[in-house]
């Protein structure tokens, strides 16, 4: 059972890491895309 919640959170954290790097990736987009109209 100990290795199956481990198991568990490390999914669900690397999920939120990938979130994370997704948003991330987005935000530096539309800073790329903003940047040249200034």
């Amino acid at each position: 059972m100990e290795t199956l919640r481990y198991i568990l959170q490390y999914r669900f954290f690397h999920k939120q890491q990938i979130i994370k790097l997704e948003l991330g990736y987005r935000e530096q987009d539309e800073l790329d895309i903003r940047l040249p109209m200034l």
